[in-house]
């Protein structure tokens, strides 16, 4: 590299931003500053305490979550047996217009009454999950962490606190 005068520059020193290294020079005094302004901005900045949850490792530990899965799953085996029932009833039926009729209610009564068990499992189903976030909500604020991520979503740079919470959450 020559140490050449810009042809545009209009002082008479051969320095700073007048020679291609005196270009490079001030770029790389400029990239220091940043750098080390950086550093010491982050070295001084306040520490955030941020956890992380497996969310999934929670509700599937939940008690109430396992209760009302076995609950779920008798009232589906409980729909089953009162729709073979009516398939029964149905089938044995010889009047072609009456088998129509009763067909027709028993479709409508099983679509009730699935919509009913649905519906009321997402009820129950919001009640846990509120539950269990204002737990993770509490059990945070008293521990002073400003974040809580799920795990999922979490490479580094937090604490599990899943563990702890597990043994809060019923």
């Amino acid at each position: 590299m020559t140490d050449t005068k810009n042809e545009s520059c209009t002082c008479s020193c051969k320095c700073c931003c007048c020679t291609p290294k005196g270009k490079i020079i001030a770029l790389a005094a400029l990239l220091g500053v940043l750098f080390f302004g950086i550093v010491l901005g982050c070295a001084c900045a306040p520490k955030s305490k941020i956890a992380v949850v497996d969310v999934v490792a929670l509700v599937s530990k939940s008690s109430e979550v396992q209760a009302l899965k076995v609950e779920q799953e008798t009232k589906a085996q409980e729909l089953s047996v009162w729709l073979k029932n009516a398939q029964s009833l149905v089938n044995d039926e010889k009047d072609q217009a009456k088998k129509e009729e009763l067909l027709k209610q028993y479709s409508a009564e099983f679509a009730a009454k699935r919509e009913d068990i649905r519906q009321q499992y997402n009820q129950k189903l919001q009640i846990l999950d509120k539950n269990i976030t204002q737990v993770i909500v509490n059990e945070a604020q008293k521990r002073g962490y400003q974040l809580v991520m799920a795990k999922a979503y979490t490479l580094y740079g937090a604490t599990d606190i899943t563990e702890e919470l597990s043994k809060l959450i019923k």
